[in-house]
């Protein structure tokens, strides 16, 4: 009998039905972001990740400056898309609190006993890197069944901007007869 490898499955872009299988925060342990939350995320047997990171910008009294924070226009709208409820979010000194005031000392575990239901992802291709030239498949978003047609606007506006992509930017498109781009 032929000894072949095993047959893995794989993704591709566009979106896919997914579960939120846990959430862990690594902030403190990525030398670029000072809050990073990581998604685990099964997507029928294949378990892939998800970050939602950034860094907090400060003013001179140690208070977050809100204005063109890129950070917390990104967590609310995970929030928003996820479909949080009450709504959670960072308080001028950069703590997580919900829309009532209460301060959440561990919101990977907040998180976890509030996410539940169905869930979508949309993959796609990262903008080639600037050192290797090359390009990742990546979960560029995690959204509420019921917040599905906002997650579709949503993508398609960061498509139209070349934020991330359906096809591998760093990989030519040929055809099989020519071997020219298309």
């Amino acid at each position: 009998m032929l000894i072949q490898p095993e047959k893995k499955a794989f993704l591709t872009p566009g979106y896919h039905a997914c579960d939120i299988i846990d959430l862990i925060d690594e902030s403190g342990t990525n030398q670029y972001a000072t809050f990073t939350l990581k998604f685990i995320l099964d997507f029928n047997g294949i378990e892939r990740f998800c970050y939602l990171e950034g860094n907090h910008v400060f003013d001179e009294h140690g208070n977050i400056v809100a204005e063109n924070n890129f950070l917390i226009t990104r967590w609310t709208r995970f929030m928003d898309f996820l479909n949080i409820k009450p709504m959670v979010g960072f308080n001028e000194k950069g703590e997580f609190e919900d829309e009532n005031g209460k301060i959440i000392n561990d919101i990977a575990g907040y998180l976890r006993d509030v996410l539940t239901g169905n869930y979508i992802a949309y993959l796609a291709y990262t903008k080639p890197s600037k050192t290797s030239g090359k390009s990742f498949l990546k979960t560029q978003l995690i959204a509420a069944n019921e917040k599905e047609a906002e997650a579709v606007n949503f993508v398609n506006f960061m498509l139209s901007k070349n934020n991330f992509f359906e096809n591998d930017p760093s990989t030519p498109v040929t055809t099989k007869a020519s071997g020219q781009p298309f």
